[in-house]
């Protein structure tokens, strides 16, 4: 019986080529199963243009005569959340000047 190396070889490639097919389709799986669609980043973006004129209203309304800047952080603001999985961190940037004490 003779032994072929080539075809052993070429054998061996198939599985690699196989199994890196199989790999990508699971990763594709994966990425359309997390990643937001399009839909889902103009909800997201609605909603915080709702939230900050809500918190812009509100610190006008309180009328600190300081300046405070309310900013997103976090997931949604980096574009890296889960769709269906989100929450909005919303901060708040005071002047360096005020106390913690003067904040609560």
């Amino acid at each position: 019986m003779s032994y072929d190396l080539n075809s052993n070889r070429l054998f061996v490639e198939n599985i690699f080529k196989k199994n890196d097919n199989i790999i990508q389709c699971i990763k594709n799986e994966i990425i359309d199963f997390i990643k937001p669609k399009e839909y889902d980043i103009y909800r997201l973006k609605h909603i915080k243009q709702k939230l900050l004129s809500l918190m812009k209203y509100i610190i006008n309304l309180l009328n600190f005569n300081i300046l405070i800047i309310p900013i997103f952080v976090g997931s949604s603001e980096r574009k890296t959340w889960i769709k269906n999985h989100h929450d909005i961190d919303l901060f708040l940037t005071f002047p360096d000047f005020i106390s913690i004490e003067d904040m609560i």
